[in-house]
Protein backbone atom coordinates (compact mmCIF):
# COMPACT_ATOMS: atom_id res chain seq x y z
CA UNK A 1 0.00 0.00 0.00
CA UNK A 2 1.36 3.45 -0.79
CA UNK A 3 1.45 6.28 1.82
CA UNK A 4 -0.64 8.76 -0.52
CA UNK A 5 -3.39 5.66 -0.72
CA UNK A 6 -2.93 5.84 3.03
CA UNK A 7 -3.66 8.88 3.82
CA UNK A 8 -6.54 9.21 1.17
CA UNK A 9 -8.37 6.83 3.50
CA UNK A 10 -7.47 7.70 6.90
CA UNK A 11 -8.49 11.38 5.81
CA UNK A 12 -12.47 10.22 5.54
CA UNK A 13 -12.69 9.91 9.17
CA UNK A 14 -9.48 12.14 11.13
CA UNK A 15 -7.83 15.37 10.29
CA UNK A 16 -4.99 14.89 8.24
CA UNK A 17 -2.40 17.25 6.15
CA UNK A 18 0.96 16.44 4.70
CA UNK A 19 4.17 18.61 4.05
CA UNK A 20 5.67 16.38 1.29
CA UNK A 21 4.85 13.20 -0.79
CA UNK A 22 7.37 12.55 -2.77
CA UNK A 23 10.42 10.29 -2.15
CA UNK A 24 8.55 7.65 -1.12
CA UNK A 25 8.61 5.12 -4.09
CA UNK A 26 8.34 1.86 -1.32
CA UNK A 27 5.32 0.44 -0.38
CA UNK A 28 4.13 -0.18 3.46
CA UNK A 29 5.33 -3.39 4.55
CA UNK A 30 5.16 -2.44 8.38
CA UNK A 31 3.55 0.11 10.86
CA UNK A 32 5.87 1.20 13.97
CA UNK A 33 5.56 3.63 16.41
CA UNK A 34 8.35 6.10 16.82
CA UNK A 35 10.53 5.64 20.02
CA UNK A 36 13.93 6.90 21.64
CA UNK A 37 16.15 4.26 19.69
CA UNK A 38 14.56 3.52 16.17
CA UNK A 39 16.02 1.25 13.78
CA UNK A 40 14.61 3.08 10.59
CA UNK A 41 13.63 1.02 7.57
CA UNK A 42 12.20 2.91 4.48
CA UNK A 43 9.38 -0.06 4.01
CA UNK A 44 7.95 0.81 7.56
CA UNK A 45 5.35 3.63 8.20
CA UNK A 46 6.43 5.46 11.24
CA UNK A 47 3.24 6.84 14.01
CA UNK A 48 3.91 8.91 17.01
CA UNK A 49 5.62 12.22 18.04
CA UNK A 50 8.98 13.85 16.63
CA UNK A 51 9.68 14.79 19.93
CA UNK A 52 10.69 11.43 20.98
CA UNK A 53 13.57 10.55 18.08
CA UNK A 54 16.81 10.82 19.41
CA UNK A 55 18.43 9.36 16.00
CA UNK A 56 17.28 11.02 12.67
CA UNK A 57 17.09 8.99 9.64
CA UNK A 58 19.69 9.50 6.94
CA UNK A 59 16.97 8.49 4.07
CA UNK A 60 13.72 9.06 3.36
CA UNK A 61 11.21 7.62 5.66
CA UNK A 62 7.53 7.56 6.00
CA UNK A 63 5.97 9.03 9.13
CA UNK A 64 2.57 10.11 10.45
CA UNK A 65 3.32 12.32 13.49
CA UNK A 66 1.02 15.02 15.64
CA UNK A 67 3.80 17.63 15.64
CA UNK A 68 6.53 18.42 13.05
CA UNK A 69 9.94 18.09 13.25
CA UNK A 70 10.88 21.70 13.96
CA UNK A 71 14.67 23.36 12.57
CA UNK A 72 15.61 19.62 10.90
CA UNK A 73 15.34 18.49 7.34
CA UNK A 74 14.03 14.83 7.11
CA UNK A 75 13.34 13.60 3.46
CA UNK A 76 10.12 11.64 2.93
CA UNK A 77 6.89 11.79 3.33
CA UNK A 78 5.20 13.06 6.21
CA UNK A 79 1.13 13.76 7.16
CA UNK A 80 0.51 15.21 10.59
CA UNK A 81 -2.63 14.79 12.24
CA UNK A 82 -3.95 15.66 15.82
CA UNK A 83 -2.94 14.53 19.05
CA UNK A 84 -6.17 13.20 19.89
CA UNK A 85 -6.24 10.91 16.98
CA UNK A 86 -2.80 9.22 17.33
CA UNK A 87 -4.68 6.01 18.84
CA UNK A 88 -7.07 6.00 16.32
CA UNK A 89 -5.02 6.51 13.39
CA UNK A 90 -2.38 3.90 14.63
CA UNK A 91 -5.14 1.38 14.38
CA UNK A 92 -7.05 2.15 11.23
CA UNK A 93 -3.40 2.34 9.54
CA UNK A 94 -2.38 -1.05 11.06
CA UNK A 95 -5.58 -2.50 9.90
CA UNK A 96 -5.46 -0.94 6.56
CA UNK A 97 -1.68 -2.36 5.87
CA UNK A 98 -2.43 -5.65 7.21
CA UNK A 99 -4.95 -5.88 4.82
CA UNK A 100 -3.49 -4.43 2.09
CA UNK A 101 -0.36 -7.21 2.57
CA UNK A 102 -2.62 -9.78 3.10
CA UNK A 103 -4.53 -9.08 -0.59
CA UNK A 104 -0.97 -8.61 -2.36
CA UNK A 105 -0.13 -11.96 -0.84
CA UNK A 106 -3.65 -12.94 -2.48
CA UNK A 107 -2.35 -11.40 -5.57
CA UNK A 108 1.15 -13.33 -5.64
CA UNK A 109 -0.69 -16.59 -5.42
CA UNK A 110 -2.52 -15.98 -8.24
CA UNK A 111 0.73 -15.17 -10.32
CA UNK A 112 1.90 -18.46 -8.95
CA UNK A 113 -1.23 -19.85 -10.52
CA UNK A 114 -0.94 -18.20 -13.74
CA UNK A 115 2.49 -19.39 -13.63
CA UNK A 116 2.23 -22.77 -12.96
CA UNK A 117 -0.29 -22.66 -16.21
CA UNK A 118 -2.96 -23.59 -14.20
CA UNK A 119 -6.25 -23.05 -16.08
CA UNK A 120 -7.73 -20.17 -16.77
CA UNK A 121 -11.08 -21.49 -14.89
CA UNK A 122 -9.01 -22.17 -12.08
CA UNK A 123 -7.15 -18.58 -12.00
CA UNK A 124 -10.55 -16.68 -12.02
CA UNK A 125 -12.04 -18.39 -9.37
CA UNK A 126 -8.48 -17.89 -7.56
CA UNK A 127 -9.21 -13.98 -7.75
CA UNK A 128 -12.29 -14.33 -7.16
CA UNK A 129 -11.95 -15.27 -3.84
CA UNK A 130 -9.04 -12.86 -3.42
CA UNK A 131 -11.47 -9.84 -4.31
CA UNK A 132 -14.55 -11.57 -2.78
CA UNK A 133 -16.91 -10.93 -6.04
CA UNK A 134 -17.87 -12.88 -8.93
CA UNK A 135 -15.84 -11.92 -11.72
CA UNK A 136 -16.36 -11.39 -15.29
CA UNK A 137 -13.52 -10.90 -17.90
CA UNK A 138 -14.61 -10.04 -21.74
CA UNK A 139 -12.88 -9.26 -24.66
CA UNK A 140 -13.60 -5.23 -26.41
CA UNK A 141 -16.14 -6.79 -28.53
CA UNK A 142 -18.10 -7.77 -25.46
CA UNK A 143 -17.56 -11.29 -26.31
CA UNK A 144 -17.22 -13.25 -22.17
CA UNK A 145 -14.00 -14.66 -22.34
CA UNK A 146 -14.28 -16.46 -19.17
CA UNK A 147 -16.10 -15.72 -15.65
CA UNK A 148 -15.79 -17.85 -12.09
CA UNK A 149 -18.36 -19.84 -10.53
CA UNK A 150 -17.64 -19.23 -7.11
CA UNK A 151 -20.09 -16.73 -6.31
CA UNK A 152 -23.36 -16.36 -8.18
CA UNK A 153 -24.77 -13.74 -10.45
CA UNK A 154 -28.14 -12.47 -9.16
CA UNK A 155 -28.62 -9.71 -11.77
CA UNK A 156 -30.44 -11.54 -14.73
CA UNK A 157 -29.04 -9.83 -17.50
CA UNK A 158 -25.66 -10.43 -15.92
CA UNK A 159 -26.45 -13.97 -15.45
CA UNK A 160 -27.75 -14.09 -18.96
CA UNK A 161 -24.27 -12.39 -20.74
CA UNK A 162 -22.05 -15.43 -19.53
CA UNK A 163 -24.92 -18.05 -20.27
CA UNK A 164 -25.12 -16.37 -23.67
CA UNK A 165 -21.28 -16.12 -23.72
CA UNK A 166 -21.64 -12.32 -25.31
CA UNK A 167 -23.07 -9.40 -24.15
CA UNK A 168 -26.94 -9.34 -25.28
CA UNK A 169 -28.43 -6.51 -26.78
CA UNK A 170 -30.36 -5.45 -24.74
CA UNK A 171 -27.52 -4.88 -22.64
CA UNK A 172 -25.55 -3.19 -24.58
CA UNK A 173 -28.45 -0.62 -24.87
CA UNK A 174 -28.31 0.20 -21.11
CA UNK A 175 -24.73 0.29 -21.27
CA UNK A 176 -24.72 3.36 -23.97
CA UNK A 177 -27.63 5.28 -21.95
CA UNK A 178 -25.53 4.84 -18.66
CA UNK A 179 -24.34 8.06 -17.44
CA UNK A 180 -21.65 6.52 -14.79
CA UNK A 181 -20.35 5.06 -18.43
CA UNK A 182 -20.33 8.48 -20.94
CA UNK A 183 -18.75 9.98 -17.52
CA UNK A 184 -16.33 7.25 -17.42
CA UNK A 185 -15.24 7.50 -21.25
CA UNK A 186 -14.64 11.33 -20.40
CA UNK A 187 -12.68 10.95 -17.68
CA UNK A 188 -10.39 8.01 -18.68
CA UNK A 189 -9.78 6.36 -15.17
CA UNK A 190 -8.73 3.04 -15.26
CA UNK A 191 -11.80 1.57 -12.93
CA UNK A 192 -15.45 2.80 -12.37
CA UNK A 193 -18.25 1.68 -10.61
CA UNK A 194 -21.76 1.29 -12.65
CA UNK A 195 -24.82 0.44 -11.50
CA UNK A 196 -27.49 -0.09 -14.99
CA UNK A 197 -31.07 0.24 -14.97
CA UNK A 198 -32.59 -2.35 -13.26
CA UNK A 199 -29.19 -3.82 -11.48
CA UNK A 200 -29.57 -5.20 -7.85
CA UNK A 201 -25.75 -5.13 -7.25
CA UNK A 202 -23.24 -2.34 -7.81
CA UNK A 203 -20.44 -3.34 -10.28
CA UNK A 204 -16.73 -2.08 -10.78
CA UNK A 205 -15.44 -2.24 -13.91
CA UNK A 206 -11.90 -2.22 -15.02
CA UNK A 207 -10.27 -1.48 -18.32
CA UNK A 208 -7.65 -4.16 -20.09
CA UNK A 209 -5.24 -2.33 -22.39
CA UNK A 210 -2.11 -3.33 -23.87
CA UNK A 211 0.31 -0.53 -26.02
CA UNK A 212 -2.14 2.23 -25.57
CA UNK A 213 -5.43 -0.16 -26.91
CA UNK A 214 -8.35 -1.48 -25.34
CA UNK A 215 -8.22 -5.62 -25.25
CA UNK A 216 -10.99 -5.77 -22.97
CA UNK A 217 -12.53 -5.26 -19.45
CA UNK A 218 -13.09 -7.19 -16.17
CA UNK A 219 -16.62 -6.85 -14.27
CA UNK A 220 -16.60 -7.68 -10.37
CA UNK A 221 -20.19 -7.54 -9.09
CA UNK A 222 -20.41 -6.80 -5.82
CA UNK A 223 -22.70 -8.45 -3.69
CA UNK A 224 -20.75 -11.04 -1.18
CA UNK A 225 -18.34 -8.52 -0.39
CA UNK A 226 -18.64 -4.39 -0.64
CA UNK A 227 -16.45 -2.53 -3.01
CA UNK A 228 -13.74 -1.03 -0.82
CA UNK A 229 -10.20 1.34 -2.60
CA UNK A 230 -8.65 -1.70 -1.90
CA UNK A 231 -10.50 -3.53 -5.06
CA UNK A 232 -9.67 0.10 -7.06
CA UNK A 233 -6.20 -1.02 -7.11
CA UNK A 234 -6.12 -4.97 -7.50
CA UNK A 235 -8.76 -5.12 -9.98
CA UNK A 236 -7.16 -3.55 -12.76
CA UNK A 237 -3.82 -5.76 -11.65
CA UNK A 238 -6.24 -9.15 -11.52
CA UNK A 239 -7.61 -7.76 -15.57
CA UNK A 240 -4.38 -7.78 -16.49
CA UNK A 241 -3.14 -11.01 -15.70
CA UNK A 242 -6.10 -12.56 -16.31
CA UNK A 243 -6.05 -11.60 -20.16
CA UNK A 244 -2.34 -12.30 -20.43
CA UNK A 245 -3.53 -15.47 -19.02
CA UNK A 246 -6.31 -16.14 -21.84
CA UNK A 247 -4.18 -14.88 -24.49
CA UNK A 248 -1.47 -17.66 -23.73
CA UNK A 249 -3.97 -20.35 -23.13
CA UNK A 250 -5.69 -19.75 -26.60
CA UNK A 251 -3.07 -18.87 -28.57
CA UNK A 252 -3.93 -15.42 -29.16
CA UNK A 253 -7.56 -16.22 -30.53
CA UNK A 254 -8.62 -12.10 -29.51
CA UNK A 255 -7.24 -11.43 -32.13
CA UNK A 256 -10.19 -12.33 -34.77
CA UNK A 257 -12.36 -10.77 -32.14
CA UNK A 258 -13.95 -8.63 -35.12
CA UNK A 259 -14.34 -11.35 -37.29
CA UNK A 260 -15.93 -13.55 -34.62
CA UNK A 261 -18.34 -10.40 -33.64
CA UNK A 262 -19.49 -10.41 -37.47
CA UNK A 263 -20.27 -14.13 -37.61
CA UNK A 264 -22.03 -14.11 -34.31
CA UNK A 265 -24.18 -10.82 -35.56
CA UNK A 266 -25.10 -12.90 -38.79
CA UNK A 267 -26.71 -15.33 -36.38
CA UNK A 268 -28.17 -12.84 -34.27
CA UNK A 269 -31.08 -11.80 -35.71
CA UNK A 270 -31.22 -8.16 -33.67
CA UNK A 271 -27.35 -7.41 -34.75
CA UNK A 272 -27.67 -8.26 -38.72
CA UNK A 273 -27.92 -4.15 -39.09
CA UNK A 274 -25.38 -3.74 -37.38
CA UNK A 275 -22.64 -6.18 -39.41
CA UNK A 276 -21.44 -4.62 -42.24
CA UNK A 277 -20.77 -1.54 -40.60
CA UNK A 278 -18.72 -3.82 -38.61
CA UNK A 279 -17.46 -5.51 -41.42
CA UNK A 280 -16.00 -2.30 -43.19
CA UNK A 281 -14.03 -1.12 -40.20
CA UNK A 282 -12.91 -4.57 -39.48
CA UNK A 283 -11.16 -4.98 -42.26
CA UNK A 284 -11.12 -8.71 -42.25
CA UNK A 285 -10.69 -10.75 -45.03
CA UNK A 286 -12.48 -14.18 -45.17
CA UNK A 287 -11.71 -16.88 -47.86
CA UNK A 288 -13.16 -16.96 -51.19
CA UNK A 289 -14.86 -20.25 -50.73
CA UNK A 290 -15.92 -21.58 -46.97
CA UNK A 291 -17.54 -24.37 -45.17
CA UNK A 292 -18.48 -24.15 -41.29
CA UNK A 293 -17.64 -26.67 -38.97
CA UNK A 294 -19.94 -26.43 -35.51
CA UNK A 295 -19.34 -28.78 -32.32
CA UNK A 296 -21.91 -29.52 -29.89
CA UNK A 297 -21.63 -31.62 -26.48
CA UNK A 298 -24.28 -34.34 -26.65
CA UNK A 299 -25.00 -33.87 -22.88
CA UNK A 300 -26.31 -29.92 -22.36
CA UNK A 301 -23.25 -28.11 -21.18
CA UNK A 302 -23.11 -24.47 -19.46
CA UNK A 303 -19.70 -24.67 -18.36
CA UNK A 304 -18.92 -22.13 -20.12
CA UNK A 305 -14.92 -22.87 -20.39
CA UNK A 306 -15.79 -26.23 -21.34
CA UNK A 307 -16.87 -25.04 -24.44
CA UNK A 308 -14.07 -22.37 -25.31
CA UNK A 309 -11.40 -24.87 -24.79
CA UNK A 310 -13.33 -26.80 -27.61
CA UNK A 311 -13.28 -23.56 -29.91
CA UNK A 312 -9.51 -23.70 -28.94
CA UNK A 313 -9.34 -26.94 -30.16
CA UNK A 314 -11.08 -26.56 -33.51
CA UNK A 315 -8.85 -23.32 -34.15
CA UNK A 316 -6.17 -25.16 -33.42
CA UNK A 317 -7.08 -27.82 -36.23
CA UNK A 318 -8.41 -25.03 -38.22
CA UNK A 319 -5.49 -22.20 -37.62
CA UNK A 320 -6.78 -20.28 -40.86
CA UNK A 321 -10.54 -20.21 -39.14
CA UNK A 322 -12.76 -17.79 -37.95
CA UNK A 323 -14.28 -19.24 -35.35
CA UNK A 324 -17.67 -17.92 -32.91
CA UNK A 325 -19.60 -19.38 -30.19
CA UNK A 326 -23.79 -19.01 -30.50
CA UNK A 327 -25.66 -20.46 -28.17
CA UNK A 328 -24.35 -23.97 -27.29
CA UNK A 329 -22.76 -24.57 -30.60
CA UNK A 330 -19.04 -23.91 -31.25
CA UNK A 331 -17.82 -22.91 -34.78
CA UNK A 332 -15.18 -22.25 -37.00
CA UNK A 333 -15.58 -20.84 -40.64
CA UNK A 334 -13.00 -22.78 -42.87
CA UNK A 335 -12.14 -22.40 -46.49
CA UNK A 336 -11.82 -26.20 -46.65
CA UNK A 337 -11.53 -29.53 -44.65
CA UNK A 338 -8.77 -31.91 -45.44
CA UNK A 339 -8.18 -35.20 -45.21
CA UNK A 340 -5.64 -34.54 -42.02
CA UNK A 341 -8.36 -31.99 -40.64
CA UNK A 342 -10.87 -34.96 -40.79
CA UNK A 343 -8.82 -37.29 -38.84
CA UNK A 344 -8.08 -34.57 -36.54
CA UNK A 345 -11.54 -33.76 -35.88
CA UNK A 346 -12.20 -37.42 -35.27
CA UNK A 347 -9.66 -36.98 -32.78
CA UNK A 348 -11.90 -34.68 -30.70
CA UNK A 349 -14.95 -36.37 -31.22
CA UNK A 350 -13.57 -39.92 -29.64
CA UNK A 351 -11.58 -37.86 -27.07
CA UNK A 352 -15.14 -35.55 -25.73
CA UNK A 353 -18.29 -36.07 -25.59
CA UNK A 354 -19.41 -33.98 -28.68
CA UNK A 355 -20.91 -34.22 -32.26
CA UNK A 356 -19.38 -32.49 -35.41
CA UNK A 357 -21.49 -31.39 -38.44
CA UNK A 358 -19.61 -29.74 -41.76
CA UNK A 359 -22.19 -27.52 -43.94
CA UNK A 360 -21.65 -27.33 -47.82
CA UNK A 361 -19.27 -25.27 -49.69
CA UNK A 362 -20.02 -21.74 -50.50
CA UNK A 363 -18.43 -18.01 -51.43
CA UNK A 364 -20.66 -15.35 -49.65
CA UNK A 365 -20.14 -14.51 -45.62
CA UNK A 366 -23.07 -12.78 -45.70
CA UNK A 367 -24.63 -16.73 -46.23
CA UNK A 368 -23.06 -18.00 -43.27
CA UNK A 369 -26.09 -17.95 -41.40
CA UNK A 370 -27.88 -20.64 -43.76
CA UNK A 371 -24.39 -22.72 -43.72
CA UNK A 372 -24.27 -22.81 -39.95
CA UNK A 373 -27.34 -24.26 -39.92
CA UNK A 374 -26.69 -26.72 -42.21
CA UNK A 375 -23.87 -28.18 -40.28
CA UNK A 376 -26.28 -27.76 -37.07
CA UNK A 377 -28.92 -30.16 -39.05
CA UNK A 378 -25.81 -32.87 -39.50
CA UNK A 379 -25.67 -32.77 -36.30
CA UNK A 380 -29.45 -33.20 -35.57
CA UNK A 381 -30.54 -35.64 -37.87
CA UNK A 382 -27.87 -37.69 -36.88
CA UNK A 383 -29.11 -37.66 -33.23
CA UNK A 384 -32.09 -39.25 -34.31
CA UNK A 385 -30.55 -42.00 -35.97
CA UNK A 386 -28.35 -42.53 -33.16
CA UNK A 387 -24.91 -41.76 -35.40
CA UNK A 388 -22.85 -38.55 -33.81
CA UNK A 389 -19.75 -40.61 -33.65
CA UNK A 390 -17.90 -39.75 -36.75
CA UNK A 391 -17.67 -36.25 -38.60
CA UNK A 392 -21.32 -35.42 -40.34
CA UNK A 393 -21.18 -33.91 -43.39
CA UNK A 394 -24.46 -32.04 -44.20
CA UNK A 395 -24.39 -33.85 -48.09
CA UNK A 396 -25.21 -37.34 -45.95
CA UNK A 397 -28.11 -35.30 -43.90
CA UNK A 398 -29.45 -33.13 -47.05
CA UNK A 399 -32.61 -35.58 -47.56
CA UNK A 400 -33.23 -35.97 -44.12
CA UNK A 401 -33.52 -31.79 -43.27
CA UNK A 402 -35.87 -31.56 -46.37
CA UNK A 403 -38.12 -34.22 -44.86
CA UNK A 404 -37.76 -32.54 -41.05
CA UNK A 405 -38.93 -29.61 -42.65
CA UNK A 406 -41.69 -30.83 -45.11
CA UNK A 407 -45.41 -29.28 -44.09
CA UNK A 408 -47.48 -30.66 -47.04
CA UNK A 409 -50.91 -32.37 -46.21
CA UNK A 410 -49.98 -35.38 -47.76
CA UNK A 411 -47.96 -37.93 -45.56
CA UNK A 412 -44.24 -38.71 -46.22
CA UNK A 413 -45.27 -42.39 -45.71
CA UNK A 414 -47.55 -41.99 -48.95
CA UNK A 415 -43.95 -41.03 -50.89
CA UNK A 416 -42.63 -44.40 -49.99
CA UNK A 417 -42.52 -46.72 -52.92
CA UNK A 418 -44.89 -49.43 -52.01
CA UNK A 419 -42.30 -51.93 -53.75
CA UNK A 420 -40.74 -51.51 -49.88
CA UNK A 421 -43.53 -52.50 -48.37
CA UNK A 422 -43.54 -56.05 -49.82
CA UNK A 423 -39.74 -56.79 -49.44
CA UNK A 424 -40.28 -56.15 -45.67
CA UNK A 425 -43.59 -58.39 -45.32
CA UNK A 426 -41.63 -61.05 -47.03
CA UNK A 427 -38.56 -60.72 -44.66
CA UNK A 428 -41.18 -61.17 -41.96
CA UNK A 429 -43.15 -64.16 -43.39
CA UNK A 430 -39.84 -66.20 -44.03
CA UNK A 431 -37.09 -65.05 -42.24
CA UNK A 432 -34.85 -63.46 -44.87
CA UNK A 433 -32.95 -60.31 -44.79
CA UNK A 434 -33.62 -58.97 -48.22
CA UNK A 435 -34.66 -54.96 -47.34
CA UNK A 436 -31.37 -54.86 -45.03
CA UNK A 437 -29.67 -56.76 -48.12
CA UNK A 438 -31.13 -53.89 -50.21
CA UNK A 439 -30.39 -50.96 -48.01
CA UNK A 440 -26.62 -51.82 -47.42
CA UNK A 441 -26.33 -52.43 -51.77
CA UNK A 442 -27.64 -49.31 -51.63
CA UNK A 443 -25.66 -47.09 -49.71
CA UNK A 444 -22.31 -49.06 -51.22
CA UNK A 445 -23.30 -47.62 -54.54
CA UNK A 446 -24.17 -51.45 -55.98
CA UNK A 447 -20.64 -52.79 -55.22
CA UNK A 448 -20.57 -56.47 -54.93
CA UNK A 449 -17.09 -56.58 -53.26
CA UNK A 450 -17.78 -53.99 -50.99
CA UNK A 451 -21.32 -54.73 -49.72
CA UNK A 452 -20.89 -58.41 -49.69
CA UNK A 453 -17.85 -57.45 -46.75
CA UNK A 454 -20.11 -55.10 -44.97
CA UNK A 455 -22.60 -57.78 -44.43
CA UNK A 456 -20.07 -60.90 -44.23
CA UNK A 457 -21.27 -62.89 -46.78
CA UNK A 458 -19.72 -64.68 -49.86
CA UNK A 459 -20.50 -62.60 -53.67
CA UNK A 460 -22.57 -64.98 -54.59
CA UNK A 461 -24.72 -65.54 -52.24
CA UNK A 462 -25.08 -61.35 -52.03
CA UNK A 463 -25.59 -61.69 -56.18
CA UNK A 464 -28.69 -64.61 -55.26
CA UNK A 465 -30.06 -62.38 -52.84
CA UNK A 466 -30.08 -58.96 -55.53
CA UNK A 467 -31.52 -61.42 -57.74
CA UNK A 468 -34.63 -62.28 -55.47
CA UNK A 469 -34.64 -58.78 -54.69
CA UNK A 470 -35.47 -57.55 -57.88
CA UNK A 471 -37.94 -60.85 -58.50
CA UNK A 472 -40.11 -59.78 -55.22
CA UNK A 473 -40.40 -56.46 -55.83
CA UNK A 474 -40.82 -56.30 -59.62
CA UNK A 475 -38.62 -53.80 -60.03
CA UNK A 476 -35.16 -53.67 -62.49
CA UNK A 477 -31.94 -52.55 -60.23
CA UNK A 478 -30.21 -51.65 -62.96
CA UNK A 479 -32.47 -49.00 -63.84
CA UNK A 480 -31.36 -45.49 -62.86
CA UNK A 481 -35.13 -44.17 -62.17
CA UNK A 482 -36.34 -47.09 -59.79
CA UNK A 483 -32.56 -47.18 -57.96
CA UNK A 484 -33.03 -43.13 -57.09
CA UNK A 485 -37.23 -43.83 -56.21
CA UNK A 486 -36.04 -47.32 -53.94
CA UNK A 487 -33.05 -44.56 -52.17
CA UNK A 488 -35.49 -41.93 -51.62
CA UNK A 489 -38.26 -44.10 -50.10
CA UNK A 490 -35.48 -46.14 -47.69
CA UNK A 491 -34.12 -42.56 -46.86
CA UNK A 492 -38.18 -41.49 -45.86
CA UNK A 493 -38.94 -44.56 -43.84
CA UNK A 494 -35.81 -44.49 -41.97
CA UNK A 495 -36.73 -40.99 -41.15
CA UNK A 496 -40.37 -42.02 -40.15
CA UNK A 497 -39.17 -44.67 -37.64
CA UNK A 498 -35.99 -42.73 -36.26
CA UNK A 499 -39.21 -40.07 -35.14
CA UNK A 500 -41.64 -43.14 -34.22
CA UNK A 501 -44.07 -41.82 -37.09
CA UNK A 502 -46.08 -43.97 -39.75
CA UNK A 503 -46.97 -47.39 -39.69
CA UNK A 504 -44.16 -49.91 -41.11
CA UNK A 505 -44.87 -51.86 -44.25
Amino acid sequence: MKFKDLLDVISEDYDVSHSTLGNCPNDISDLRLIGKTNKWDPDVLYVGEWSQVESLPTFPVMTLTWDKPYNISVEGCHGYIKRDDLVGVFNLSKDLIFDSLKSERALLQLMRDLTEEKSILSAINTAARLLGNALILADASMNVLAYSTVYDIADPLWAENIKRGRYSYEFIKKVQSSKEMRDWQKSGKETQTITLPGDNQPKLVARITQDGHIKGGIVMIAHHKPIDKSHYHQLPIVGKMLMDAFIRETSGTTENSVASTILYNLLDEEKISETMDLDDMGDVSFPAEMMVVVARFIKPVENRYLKRTISVELERIFPEGFSVQYKNYMAILVPSVSLEQEEALQRLIDSEDIAIGVSWKFDDVSDFKIYFNQAVSSIKQAHLFSKEEAVLYYTDYSFYNLLYNYTGRIPLSQYCNPALGRLRDYDRENGTEFYDTLKVYLDNNRNIKETSNSLFIHRNSLIYRISRISEIIGMDLNDSGNLHSLMDSIRIRQFLDSRGKGKKK
